[in-house]
């Protein structure tokens, strides 16, 4: 029989395998292989182009910044940079 794991065994797993992923990407952005300095071309910016838009993506979610920077209350016109703050504004306010 097999078992669920735990909360922790499954967030550390995901974690393990992030970190992983990150490690690849770095190495995949710092040794550009496929884009040779004597034979650039639009389609290499536009790749590299799309890498970076989806890591600031990531980056503005895991930072709240961007399109993630704001949070709104719902009960009044005051906004808030994280959701931890909104939180501290509804037990306080409402």
């Amino acid at each position: 029989m097999t078992t669920k794991p735990t909360a922790i065994e499954a967030y550390m797993t995901h974690h393990a395998a992030a970190l992983a992923l990150l490690a690849r990407i770095t190495d995949a952005i710092a040794n550009h292989d496929d884009a040779p300095a004597d034979g650039l071309n639009w389609g290499h910016v536009g790749d590299i182009a799309e890498t970076r838009t989806t890591l600031q993506e990531l980056s503005d979610r895991l930072f709240s910044e961007g399109e993630y920077a704001e949070v709104a209350c719902l009960r009044c016109p005051a906004t808030f940079a994280t959701g931890a703050e909104l939180d501290a504004h509804y037990r306080a306010a409402h």
